[in-house]
């Protein structure tokens, strides 16, 4: 029961975008019932939101205002006197920015390098890579990348001169204190007597 008065979804300029319903979710649905038009004026307007839908319509009902009349209609007579949670997006726009992750990934980028590429944080970007049940792998390629980087160097960039040295140092051995010098957990000492005090 698709509606002929629905306007065509709007792609962005030189961009021709492909949407299909096809999950559980109530805007999938509805898509599949009344068709795809209606469910993209719904994102459209309604995005992000719950929308109680009425069981019966009336032309000056916000719904009916933003998707028009008849469309509000239809969607009455399909969720009439119930809610439908409305994404932000389609789901085609989530499909496409897991695929940019799991490739991300694969090209040996690490979850900062990616959310900076997607304009996220971390933390979101975490959460998408455990939906998708890579975060294992994830972790095994930043471990690959940080052990091929080269060890960190020492040395403040030759401002003071001097190359430090990469191989690892034994730690100096406990000397003896000489006779009269106490030693205690600062250091070494030598106990001044009543005399050496005058």
């Amino acid at each position: 029961m698709q509606n002929k008065n629905l306007p065509p979804a709007s792609p962005q300029k030189g961009q021709l975008v492909k949407i299909t319903f096809t999950g559980d979710s109530d805007i999938d649905l509805l898509a599949q019932t009344l068709g795809q038009g209606i469910a993209l004026l719904l994102i459209e307007h309604f995005g992000g939101f719950e929308l109680r839908v009425p069981k019966e319509m009336r032309e000056d009902h916000d719904i009916a205002k933003r998707i028009g009349y008849d469309n509000a209609c239809a969607l009455s007579k399909y969720a009439g006197g119930g809610r439908l949670y409305i994404p932000c997006q389609p789901p085609t726009a989530k499909l496409k920015r897991d695929q940019i992750i799991v490739q991300m990934i694969e090209a040996g980028k690490t979850r900062p390098e990616i959310a900076r590429h997607l304009g996220m944080s971390t933390r979101n970007l975490q959460r998408i890579i455990t939906k998708l049940g890579l975060s294992g792998q994830t972790c095994v390629l930043d471990k690959r990348r940080e052990a091929s980087k080269a060890p960190e160097s020492k040395s403040n960039g030759g401002l003071t001169g001097g190359i430090s040295d990469f191989t690892t140092q034994s730690p100096p051995k406990p000397q003896t204190p000489p006779d009269g010098v106490v030693s205690n957990k600062h250091g070494y000492y030598q106990p001044q007597t009543q005399k050496d005090m005058k």
